[in-house]
């Protein structure tokens, strides 16, 4: 087996500072999938696809590795399922306010990759329409591959990000699927009819003088039953169920992410917090900090907590567009 360590699909030319990311899709999120060697044509990439039926799990998902953190059918020891379906949704609520999408693809061994029905990347795929019996060009793992397209495929609300992954020969002995997906967000945003003339120093000190305060009344609280965290946003919204992985999940989703017995809160310590203002309508902020959860069992528990928050100036002053968070926990040494 032949194993591609970063492989980077880039336009030539000179190298140009990253942008900063929103996640839009974690590596070891939740997938459903389909492993049962039947040919699914076309329309399983569509985004108002009906997929309840199918199987659920987290990534990586696959098989033949023993890394797997979910395991799907490999079809029959000496005649493979040659082609395994997955899907995933996430949602958006401004699609305009990304410039690009970047992605990491973690496969074994072909994969075509679509978003809302269109395809947006393959590797080691031949050309041409691929179907469920369509092989790999050759046996290889990729760990991962990156790629980065336009933003126009995405739609405000839901999206869909579909993949097949396909073996190199049906005797391949594993299969491998992990995707992050991200949306650059630009360096400035300039707004219809909004005013072209370049932000001032004391504009954009003004401006993220505001953010920082927006973002100081957001009051974290957890349900320690489920470890969900929820965010009670100016009092006047409902809770917003956050997990980790820079992605909104179900308390079911969650439940597994966290460590037992958790306890109670006991600090919240923010250890900084960076604004980003993209124009006089368009800022976000870059929260990170440790949340410390007492616990009567041991010691106490430790999770390092990182948001971003986007916030969309209207009439009606500033008002949060979007928010994401994630959640690790501290090991002691």
């Amino acid at each position: 087996m032949v194993v591609v360590a970063s492989v980077v699909v880039a336009s030539c030319g000179p190298a140009t500072p990253a942008l900063p990311q929103q996640v839009l899709v974690p590596r070891g999120g939740t997938w459903e999938f389909l492993a049962d060697g039947s040919n699914q044509g076309a329309a399983w990439r569509a985004a108002d696809f009906d997929s309840s039926t199918w199987a659920t799990g987290r990534a990586e998902l696959g098989y033949g590795d023993g890394d797997e953190v979910t395991s799907v059918e490999s079809g029959p020891v000496d005649s493979h399922f040659v082609t395994t379906y997955f899907r995933t949704s996430f949602t958006v609520d401004t699609p305009s306010l990304y410039s690009g999408l970047v992605g990491e693809l973690t496969c074994d061994d072909g994969a075509v990759v679509y978003l809302n029905g269109s395809e947006i990347f393959r590797v080691n795929m031949p050309a041409g329409e691929a179907d469920f019996t369509t092989l790999a060009i050759e046996a290889s793992e990729y760990d991962p591959v990156q790629f980065s397209i336009a933003a126009d495929g995405l739609r405000a609300g839901v999206n869909v990000l579909a993949v097949e992954i396909h073996q190199g020969e049906p005797t391949s002995s594993d299969i491998s699927l992990d995707l992050r997906l991200a949306g650059e967000l630009p360096s400035e945003v300039a707004q219809p009819g909004a005013s072209r003339a370049p932000l001032t120093d004391a504009e954009r000190t003004e401006i993220a003088e505001t953010i920082r305060r927006l973002a100081a009344t957001m009051d974290v609280k957890v349900d320690h039953d489920q470890c969900v965290a929820a965010l009670e946003l100016f009092g006047d919204r409902e809770p917003v169920v956050a997990s980790g992985g820079n992605t909104f999940r179900t308390a079911e989703d969650l439940r597994p992410m966290c460590p037992d017995g958790i306890g109670t809160p006991s600090h919240f310590e923010i250890e900084d917090a960076d604004v980003h203002v993209l124009s006089r309508d368009n800022a976000y902020i870059v929260r990170r900090g440790v949340m410390t959860f007492g616990s009567e069992a041991g010691p106490p528990k430790r999770l390092r907590y990182a948001s971003t928050s986007i916030f969309v100036r209207s009439d009606q002053g500033w008002k949060l567009a979007h928010l994401h968070e994630s959640y690790e926990e501290l090991k002691e040494d």
